[in-house]
């Protein structure tokens, strides 16, 4: 938040003053009270939580019931329509009627409180079309873990590249294979799962298309599995184009500390007037397959 951003201002000012006995207080540094909006729209689901804070000085200890607003007039609009949001603890703020987010429309949100107004507007996208999903690469490996004596465990393992083409649907929009896991699935039909999991901020812009007209997504995995039939499933996610934009402002797609305490000099936000922060559309596409030794 603004805060931790002011933080970095602190240790500017006193790298220039090395040397200098004058010391700039925290309570002196400058203060901007903004609204802060932090909103994933995802389609098919309803319009939910979405967070709606303000800023606090650096000399006060953060407290999320300090930073909530409920009193803000939070509203979505979409198709002419207005739906008001209200206000359900800790800065979040839901949709009482549960409408469900539509893909291919464009969202826009609403706020203000205390004289200050911000707003943003976002296209939710398309799930993505994803015609190729393959496992490339694959090495295997046997080990035995021997107890004891009298008792050994054979053990198989793989290492390869989890591929999944995506077809873009809109130039601006950036995907990620945001979740997988795989299942060893024995004659007994136990189960087992592996979380082999994806990278929210390792993002891919629908720019960056080959010639054959896919985006490939790929992705190293390295497991332990204890049969021979293996059953994925995983999630391509795509995302408006403005989430893009903020996560390669956003500490050169760092993926430590939280969103909004960035070590990126200039996030660029989507959020307009006096606010600061992001509104996302999204929706997904989940893959299933089965590979076999």
């Amino acid at each position: 938040m603004i805060r931790i951003r002011s933080v970095f201002v602190f240790l500017a000012l006193a790298a220039i003053a090395t040397g200098c006995e004058n010391v700039v207080p925290a309570t002196d540094l400058p203060y901007v009270n903004h609204i802060v909006i932090r909103g994933f729209l995802n389609a098919d689901e309803p319009i939910d939580s979405i967070s709606v804070t303000h800023t606090l000085p650096l000399s006060v200890q953060y407290d999320p019931n300090q930073a909530a607003i409920p009193n803000a007039q939070v509203s979505i609009t979409v198709d002419g329509r207005s739906i008001p949001l209200q206000s359900i603890g800790l800065g979040f703020f839901t949709d009482p009627l549960h409408d469900t987010v539509q893909s291919g429309k464009t969202y826009s949100i609403d706020v203000q409180w205390n004289g200050l107004h911000a707003w943003a507007s976002t296209l939710v996208p398309n799930p993505p079309a994803i015609p190729i999903f393959q496992f490339d690469n694959i090495g295997w490996d046997t080990e035995i873990y021997r107890y004891n004596s009298y008792y050994s465990d054979t053990f198989f393992s793989f290492g390869g590249t989890l591929e999944a083409g995506i077809e873009p649907v809109t130039a601006g929009e950036a995907y990620s294979l945001v979740y997988d896991s795989i299942a060893d699935v024995d004659s007994n039909y136990s189960e087992a799962s592996y979380y082999i999991g994806g990278d929210l901020y390792n993002l891919y812009p629908a720019s960056e298309v080959n010639s054959a007209g896919f985006l490939p997504i790929f992705q190293f995995e390295s497991l332990d599995p204890r049969d021979s039939n293996y059953f994925v499933s995983a999630v391509v996610e795509s995302y408006d184009g403005a989430y893009y934009n903020f996560i390669k402002t956003y500490n050169n797609f760092g993926n430590s500390g939280d969103i909004f305490g960035t070590g990126g000099a200039n996030p660029q936000w989507n959020i307009s007037g006096d606010g600061i922060g992001i509104f996302i559309g999204t929706a997904e596409t989940r893959r299933n397959s089965t590979f076999h030794r």
